[in-house]
């Protein structure tokens, strides 16, 4: 079972012992979206349930406007359904206030977000810390390399646009073919939250514990919140979000 299918079972009784199921829901994709196909570039999905606001990010995105239970029944096949799931979730537990953390003013606390998750590794772990970076965020990729040193910082992304590309010395690596190796080689993998929509966080989770090393696995961003508050046992760092 996925993470996104365990956390729909854990949610369904919520929605009911709240009388939600009938309540609308809106998600609507960013106006910079102009329909063309992504190829693993990712943009905003905005949620609107009952006045409260959150988000997601995914590759496959689309609005949707109806009852929550609509959503919550989509099959769990296609990173476009898993996204729109997603979004209710975070809508949901937003709305319930169980999730923090699920919208992000980027433009205004990315690279403070970036600065104090790197701090906060150092503190725990020192500098001796090798980190995979599964989802390519610029500020947080540069804020590793400066705390960390570039050998002991891997990047891996779907994006074609950042594949190939530097930053600070490091190399971003076609997640396709690096990201089980990347996992594999290093301590902690920092690891986005889009993962659990391009239906990947299951496989990265398995990795972590191969040949019963204790690996750590710390998913950052909003995409994940609801459903990590709905588990309880995910790892996350989104710092800057409310």
């Amino acid at each position: 079972m996925s993470l996104i299918e365990e956390a729909v079972l854990k949610i369904n009784p919520l929605v009911k012992k709240h009388n939600l199921l009938n309540e609308k829901i809106e998600i609507i994709v960013d106006k910079s979206y102009d329909g063309t196909c992504l190829d693993g570039k990712e943009v905003r999905v905005d949620v609107s349930f009952l006045n409260k606001k959150t988000e997601v990010f995914t590759d496959e995105p689309s609005s949707f406007s109806g009852a929550l239970k609509d959503i919550l029944n989509l099959p769990l096949n296609t990173n476009k359904n898993r996204a729109l799931v997603a979004g209710a979730i975070n809508g949901v537990m937003k709305h319930l206030n169980m999730v923090d953390g699920s919208l992000c003013d980027r433009e205004r606390f990315s690279s403070l977000c970036a600065e104090e998750m790197a701090d906060r590794l150092y503190k725990r772990w020192g500098d001796n810390l090798t980190i995979a970076l599964i989802g390519f965020q610029n500020d947080i990729a540069e804020a590793l390399v400066d705390k960390f040193s570039k050998n002991n910082i891997e990047i891996t992304d779907l994006d074609k646009d950042n594949i190939g590309k530097s930053v600070k010395g490091v190399e971003i690596k076609d997640g396709r073919q690096w990201t089980a190796k990347a996992v594999e080689k290093n301590f902690l993998a920092l690891v986005s939250a889009t993962t659990i929509i391009n239906n990947t966080a299951e496989d990265i989770l398995d990795l972590s514990k191969k040949d019963n090393k204790s690996r750590i696995v710390i998913f950052y961003g909003t995409s994940i919140s609801g459903v990590a508050s709905l588990l309880g046992y995910l790892r996350r760092l989104c710092l800057k979000s409310h």
